[in-house]
């Protein structure tokens, strides 16, 4: 009978001295931030932290944990131990767990909540200690913009296009000066000043000026002194084809320069056409 009542009395008290072991231990949970709030690939360190009362830092040793995350990777772990001493003669015992960690994505992100094991002293089996999980935010990563090289890139652009647009407004320069000075555009200027007579029916004058106008760029763009056929047929620079029509001018412009007869438009409308199309086939070239 005695036997019995001693079991039954170590049977009510095991509840209680487990209920005692599990209550013996503090956990604390830290998270610091490299930058607040976290962002993407900063730097997170978490410390889970155990304290408990014990004359003797062996008598109780902890496994260190695993931890299962979302949107965090560990990079490092590391353990630290500490004995604090305090009034009575008591020790506090602090083992500390220290997680390195690594944003992957922004939004929620959390630590799940995982148990770590420990050995007691005299015991066999190994027992578990809760430790809650932790969430919180992150924020997405800020774009980089590289504004150095676009700063360097902008300027060398700009410069180049600086440049260019020089080169071009010195090309066009060059090209109004040797258009200004072309006598082909110079000799269809002075023609164009003459227009005025065949609006007024002075045709006789119209002529008189249109032959001492045209030779003068002759000689000047052509290198002709005289407009003699036989000179303009023995003129190298010419085609056959400009000597025709050189011809023609020449032997039309004479004929109405010395007419006896009252010119009329169509006889200066037709020689004025043939001017043209000498000058305008020089011209291009």
């Amino acid at each position: 009978m005695l036997r019995v009542l001693i079991l039954f009395i170590l049977l009510l008290a095991s509840p209680l001295y487990a209920q005692d072991v599990a209550q013996k231990f503090e956990v604390k949970t830290d998270l610091q931030f490299s930058e607040n709030p976290p962002r993407e690939d900063s730097a997170i360190t978490y410390t889970v932290r155990i304290e408990w009362w014990g004359a003797d830092d062996s008598s109780i040793k902890l496994i260190p944990p695993n931890i299962d995350t979302k949107g965090l990777a560990v990079e490092n772990t590391a353990v630290s131990t500490e004995s604090m001493p305090s009034e009575g003669g008591k020790l506090k015992q602090v083992r500390s767990f220290v997680f390195d960690l690594v944003p992957t994505k922004s939004g929620e992100v959390g630590i799940d909540a995982f148990p770590i094991e420990y050995i007691q002293e005299g015991r066999t089996a190994t027992q578990q200690i809760e430790v809650p999980g932790r969430s919180f935010r992150v924020n997405r990563k800020p774009l980089n913009i590289p504004w150095i090289p676009i700063g360097i890139g902008a300027g060398l652009l700009g410069l180049i296009a600086s440049i260019t647009i020089f080169a071009i407004m010195i090309r066009k320069a060059k090209k109004e000066k040797a258009k200004l000075l072309d006598p082909n555009v110079q000799i269809l200027e002075k023609l164009a000043a003459l227009e005025p007579l065949l609006k007024k029916n002075e045709y006789q004058e119209y002529i008189a000026r249109l032959v001492r106008e045209f030779s003068l760029y002759l000689k000047k763009a052509h290198g002709l002194e005289s407009t003699d056929l036989g000179i303009v047929e023995k003129h190298n620079a010419f085609s056959d084809d400009d000597k025709k029509l050189l011809t023609k001018i020449i032997e039309q412009l004479t004929e109405l320069k010395y007419s006896t007869d009252a010119l009329n438009y169509t006889d200066v409308k037709e020689i004025k056409r043939f001017v043209e199309q000498f000058i305008e086939s020089k011209k291009a070239v």
